[in-house]
């Protein structure tokens, strides 16, 4: 009984609520990680404004809806599958390259596609084994408004986002074929769908009618394109139980027309279960056919498997970003440190040969009088040079606790790039993912005993990634040594 409560109790908030979408009809699958089984399926067609435009508050509250009417308490993530019409999808062949280079070189086509559709998205890609010296990238790119609402939508639901991706990637992740040529026919409300998918990308798509000639010739135009087009000849086709009910075939071998093709029918595999595992065959493979997208866009994201997923591109970006400018922040750190340090150690061996050079005048004098106008004279010298060292002492500023500083009261978001001294003022230059961040720095330092008068300066426009520049005036010492 504590075995089985500790269980329960582990369970909590692990599994995941998947949202896919086709057309205006949204299904959703509740898919248990640890136990690796599907446990609840449901479908429902979606007003037309929330499906063409996105309505935010539609799609929430129909999730709300179906989280209150399911009784999902044990849900805790999501993640979203999003329909071919909302997402560009692409196949690259391009050469082998670096990481790095192919970066770019994806990047690059992204930006040719947002410059003629004059549109302002967010991109992620996924790269399969190279062959010949090529390398096949699938290129996705979503609208930016689309990404920000669905992410809003978690934070709203307060479910934690996992992965939002897109529609045949998902398939191809139930079916465990990410990296195999195949057909999938999908049954429609009054057509027929056929997708070719060549290295588990989605190359091209067709829709007939419910006939079982107009599926034969449909599939000898998709098999005879791909050959043209990608030199594969299609021998694999998945198929729904509803599409095997309309054409009339067989799984396994079948001949149909010319061409000789192997037939699965979709179902659960090894890796996923439906819960009601009393169903009969038929009713099983009916339900797996239904939640094809849905569960696997739950695979993609608990098996954390190769594909799309426009959060992770995000962030990625972010931290390629951090990357590329942590190893110059570092570099100029330690300059500025060891220049520091080597100008404290020349100045005080300065000053010591100065005071050996004194006392030696001071012993060489034969007579009291010359020794006494020297030991004024000296004293004099050293007041003097006291009160400049003094001087000098109160405008220099003490790199290590002002580093130390610094570094406590740098916010998350925000970071330094450079420190500029001009007397007692001294000049803060710096990055800031918003400005929020920028104003939490200066109230760290307004906190401090170190600094008095700190204010903002300027702050420049935010560039394309997103990161704005700003400038802090300050002056050392605190408001009461003024």
């Amino acid at each position: 009984m504590i075995r089985k409560l500790v269980k329960n109790l582990s369970k909590k908030d692990n599994d995941i609520l998947c949202i896919a979408f086709s057309g205006s009809r949204m299904e959703a699958a509740v898919f248990s990680p640890a136990d690796k089984a599907v446990l609840k399926f449901m479908q429902k067609q979606l007003p037309d404004t929330a499906a063409e435009y996105w309505d935010a508050t539609i799609l929430q509250q129909e999730i709300e809806l179906l989280l209150v009417e399911s009784k999902l308490d044990t849900v805790g993530r999501l993640v979203f599958v999003l329909d071919t019409g909302s997402i560009f999808l692409q196949r690259l062949l391009l050469p082998k390259m670096p990481e790095a280079e192919l970066q770019e070189a994806v990047r690059w086509e992204a930006e040719e596609y947002l410059a003629s559709a004059d549109k302002e998205g967010c991109l992620d890609f996924c790269t399969f084994p190279a062959s010949e010296g090529m390398q096949p990238v699938l290129l996705a790119i979503m609208p930016q408004k689309l990404l920000a609402m669905l992410q809003q939508i978690g934070r709203d639901l307060k479910l934690e986002l996992l992965t939002v991706t897109v529609r045949p990637v998902a398939q191809a992740a139930f079916l465990e074929q990410l990296q195999s040529n195949f057909v999938l026919l999908e049954e429609e409300a009054e057509r027929v769908s056929l997708t070719a998918f060549v290295d588990g990308m989605p190359v091209l798509w067709l829709k007939t009618e419910k006939t079982l000639q107009g599926i034969e010739k449909a599939l000898a135009d998709l098999t005879e394109k791909t050959e043209q087009n990608y030199r594969i000849r299609m021998r694999n086709v998945f198929l729904t139980g509803s599409c095997a009910a309309i054409t009339g075939w067989q799984e396994g071998v079948n001949e149909l027309g010319s061409h000789q093709y192997y037939l699965h029918m979709i179902d659960f595999s090894d890796s996923t279960s439906w819960q009601g595992s009393f169903l009969e065959a038929d009713e099983r493979r009916e339900y797996a056919g239904r939640c094809m997208a849905a569960v696997g866009g739950a695979l993609l994201a608990a098996e954390r498997k190769t594909g799309i997923n426009f959060l992770r591109s995000r962030s990625a970006t972010n931290k390629m970003a951090l990357e590329k400018i942590m190893p110059y922040l570092t570099a100029g750190i330690l300059l500025c440190t060891v220049a520091l340090w080597g100008i404290i150690f020349a100045c005080n061996e300065y000053e010591e040969s100065r005071i050996n050079a004194l006392q030696q005048q001071m012993e060489a004098m034969g007579s009291w009088q010359q020794r006494y106008a020297t030991d004024q004279l000296v004293e004099r010298r050293i007041k003097e040079r006291s009160a400049q060292l003094a001087a000098l002492r109160k405008e220099q500023i003490h790199w290590g606790d002002m580093l130390e500083t610094f570094g406590r009261a740098v916010p998350d978001g925000c970071w330094l790039s450079k420190v500029q001294q001009e007397g007692s003022r001294v000049l803060l230059y710096g990055k800031a993912e918003d400005l929020s961040a920028a104003e939490n720095f200066i109230s760290s330092l307004q906190t401090s005993d170190k600094f008095s008068k700190v204010e903002l300066q300027e702050t420049r426009a935010r560039g394309k990634d997103g990161i704005m520049d700003y400038t802090i005036n300050m002056r050392t010492g605190s408001a009461k040594d003024e």
